[in-house]
């Protein structure tokens, strides 16, 4: 859901208008309207139709600041619009369509209507593949080479053990004999472990190193904090990953589906219950998820007492260094969520 754009190396230059130039691509009070603005801009499907030619025109515009100033506003906002779905804000090129961040709402609606209608073990282990393989996908061709270190090795891992996870779950709930209301959710919950496995495992450096502070004025704190990464935003992030995203995208649309229209369809009109199924997954995918993932603020919020003894002795000094009156209540993780 993240995605987090600043360059490891300043010998990497970014459009100096394009809006990933700036670290602070959202603020850490930025309202719910704004940040659902921002994810249905950033799934916003059609930017898998973005030509490379066009990608390339778009950064072309972006990266030189004369000839966005003769622009239209229109133009530069839309080339930004463009930059951001389908350019790699590092590396400049064009990500591949399938591996979009706005490949997430067609890809996860195909996802979660194989899931949920397999019914043998076959379409179970291949649809929960596809899922897994194509979110390591889009992690690695969006983030990859920017300040979110990447280690191929843990990526495999994270990879293999979600992938491993989802599908033993969706394997043993087919053939177990658990009660039919416990096994449809069965792909939620399998979901979810795998989501909340592989959001752990790439997280773990992070963990480890810590993550840098904002103040609340968005003012970078020196130092980073260990507390922030674990009680925060792996926590945050874990919840958007293992239970948000799960259950808007499979639990509410299989529950309304199977409670609802099966019931009614099936005796009525049995040929529209396959559109109908459709149209509601994709309508829980692209419609309740945003809505839901927008209500977890992008920055996450920490209580300074609640930081390590080092870290709220960096947040007083700051504090004092900029003359301001009393150390600041709460910080935030530097790190976007989405």
């Amino acid at each position: 859901l993240s995605q987090h754009t600043r360059s490891k190396s300043s010998e990497v230059s970014q459009p100096s208008v394009g809006a990933q130039a700036s670290p602070m691509a959202s603020s850490p009070f930025e309202p719910y309207p704004a940040r659902l603005r921002r994810l249905l801009r950033r799934w916003n499907p059609s930017g898998m139709l973005v030509s490379d030619a066009k990608a390339h025109a778009a950064t072309k515009l972006l990266s030189d600041p004369r000839a966005a100033s003769f622009a239209e506003a229109s133009e530069v906002e839309a080339a930004r619009c463009t930059f951001e779905a389908a350019v790699h804000p590092v590396l400049q090129q064009p990500v591949p369509s399938a591996f979009r961040i706005c490949s997430f709402v067609p890809v996860t609606t195909i996802a979660a209507i194989g899931i949920s209608s397999s019914g043998s073990a076959a379409g179970t282990l291949f649809w929960h593949w596809f899922y897994q393989s194509h979110s390591a996908a889009v992690r690695y061709c969006n983030y990859a080479d920017t300040s979110r270190d990447l280690d191929p090795r843990q990526m495999t891992a994270a990879y293999a053990v979600s992938t491993a996870s989802a599908c033993a779950i969706g394997l043993g709930a087919l053939h177990s004999r658990l009660p039919r209301r416990l096994t449809l959710a069965a792909p939620h919950l399998a979901l979810c472990f795998a989501g909340g496995l592989s959001t752990w495992i790439n997280s773990w450096p992070m963990l480890e190193r810590g993550v840098p502070l904002l103040d609340e004025s968005g003012v970078a704190i020196p130092g980073v904090s260990s507390t922030a990464a674990a009680r925060a935003t792996v926590e945050r992030a874990a919840l958007l990953q293992a239970v948000l995203v799960p259950a808007c995208a499979l639990l509410l649309p299989t529950a309304v589906i199977r409670a609802v229209l099966a019931p009614h369809l099936w005796r009525t009109a049995p040929q529209l219950l396959p559109l109908a199924a459709s149209a509601t997954v994709l309508g829980s995918v692209g419609g309740l998820t945003p809505l839901a993932t927008a209500a977890v603020p992008a920055y996450v919020s920490l209580a300074v007492a609640d930081l390590e003894p080092e870290a709220r002795e960096r947040v007083a000094a700051e504090a004092t260094a900029a003359a301001v009156r009393g150390t600041p209540a709460r910080v935030y993780s530097d790190r976007p969520l989405y």
